[in-house]
């Protein structure tokens, strides 16, 4: 996280990743809370753009506005994203999972 000490092993935050076609966000009734969503721009050989939910933009940038700022998530590699925009939290879970409640989206183009 941009501005932030590198954790030491085992100690990495943990989100859920997910990749999600465009309108994802519209058809499933999630507002943008900053920011934007996808656009056609936003391709694997053009961009690394990321969504986050409030909970993990709360926590890693407090007070501050998360736009701009760059995470690196790990599921993919080892990937640096800019945040291009926030959305709420979403219980995307099964009953009996735990709750991880930093999620991070990224256009599945």
């Amino acid at each position: 996280m941009d501005g932030q000490p590198k954790p030491e092993p085992g100690h990495e935050p943990v989100l859920t990743p997910a990749a999600v076609s465009s309108g994802y966000f519209r058809t499933m009734q999630i507002p943008i809370l900053q920011g934007r969503d996808f656009n056609a721009e936003d391709t694997a050989d053009k961009s690394n753009v990321v969504i986050v939910n409030a909970p993990l933009a709360e926590h890693f940038f407090p007070g501050q506005n998360p736009i701009g700022k760059s995470i690196r998530i790990f599921y993919t590699g080892s990937t640096q994203c800019t945040i291009v925009g926030v959305v709420p939290y979403v219980c995307e879970r099964t009953p009996g999972e735990d709750e991880i409640p930093f999620q991070a989206y990224q256009p599945y183009t």
